[in-house]
């Protein structure tokens, strides 16, 4: 990971949805130090050429996740497809993402925060103060927090996104945080 790094993720800082993560991508991204650097048109794409397939999964698992989300809610500007999503609104300013690559330092549960992959959840020593509805999904409504596997197609597939999707819309709580905050 180049030492220029300074940004702590990408996407928009009073996102609705924030997704914490333990990895980042080996990726010149500079800004500000600590904060988020909102993704541009060609952003995701560079990382994607430069760091590999790894990174298309998680940028593309995250939009297919979100883009039905935000359909139902009316908020896709337009948008028609999970691929237009990611290319277009996914992790920007105008968009209600965030993928932060640190532990938070607290979860705002004004926010839907989502912690990617079980082996993460417990190294923010989570596994045991979480509800764990499957072995693959824990909540914790108090802090709107939602453990879910890694966005990669093997852990997160299209079956456990909709499963994520109904988890969020059943739950008032979450799905009010999730689209709050949309435009």
């Amino acid at each position: 990971m180049p030492e220029a790094d300074s940004v702590a993720g990408l996407g928009c800082e009073e996102a609705c949805i924030q997704v914490f993560m333990a990895n980042r991508p080996d990726y010149p991204l500079t800004g500000p130090s600590g904060q988020l650097l909102p993704a541009n048109n060609t952003l995701i794409e560079n990382i994607n050429r430069e760091c590999g397939n790894g990174w298309r999964k998680v940028f593309n698992v995250y939009a297919k996740w979100v883009f039905p989300l935000s359909e139902s809610a009316g908020t896709t500007q337009g948008i028609s497809s999970w691929q237009q999503y990611r290319d277009e609104l996914l992790l920007t300013e105008q968009g209600s993402t965030a993928l932060w690559f640190k532990a938070p330092e607290h979860f705002n549960p004004a926010r839907l925060n989502i912690v990617m992959g079980k082996t993460f959840a417990g190294t923010l020593g989570l596994t045991d103060s979480v509800e764990w509805l499957t072995a693959d999904f824990a909540v914790c409504l108090q802090r709107s927090l939602v453990v879910t596997p890694y966005f990669d197609y093997r852990q997160l597939t299209n079956e456990k996104i909709g499963f994520l999707n109904y988890l969020i819309r059943s739950r008032p709580a979450l799905l009010k945080q999730a689209m709050g905050c949309q435009t």
